[in-house]
């Protein structure tokens, strides 16, 4: 299962952000949470849960942390300006780099190569997030798939 593969592969020296989704319901469930807003890991426990903006920032400016992203079966948007508790303003703080996607063999061959959407309502961060991610399938593989702007800030609206 997928949820045992995210366990494994936590190293007890950061912090995992897991906003909501099914995976990270999954992962939460785990740990023995049903929250559904951003719960904080560290060493295998859950630290903090239904943490909102102002605790998470807070958190991830004292410690490395990564936010954990399943790639939602609804759509292939990694970031909405709605998305569970995951800010712009704290993906800034984690960085492209700390961002781990997850989704399962079934998902990826759903999207049939299409990219994945960018979407967080700040187009200037949506490109700094735009690019080549390794989405990991829970069983030890890994697709590459490239993430790209929505189609509303690639062509915005002329006023």
């Amino acid at each position: 299962m997928i949820s045992n593969y995210i366990l494994a592969q936590m190293r007890d020296d950061l912090v995992y952000l897991l906003p909501s989704g099914e995976i990270e319901a999954s992962v939460k469930e785990k740990l023995g949470s049903t929250n559904r807003g951003v719960d904080v890991i560290q060493a295998g426990s859950i630290v903090a849960t239904d943490a909102d903006e102002g605790m998470l920032l807070d958190i991830v400016r004292m410690q490395n942390g990564r936010v954990i992203k399943s790639i939602p079966l609804e759509h292939a948007t990694l970031f909405t300006d709605s998305d569970g508790g995951i800010s712009p303003l704290l993906l800034k703080e984690v960085g492209k780099d700390n961002i781990l996607l997850y989704a399962t063999p079934e998902r990826l061959a759903s999207l049939n190569g299409s990219p994945l959407i960018v979407d967080t309502g700040d187009p200037e961060l949506d490109e700094e997030l735009c690019g080549f991610y390794s989405v990991s399938t829970g069983d030890g593989k890994r697709a590459i798939y490239k993430a790209i702007p929505s189609a509303e800030n690639l062509n915005p609206p002329e006023t």
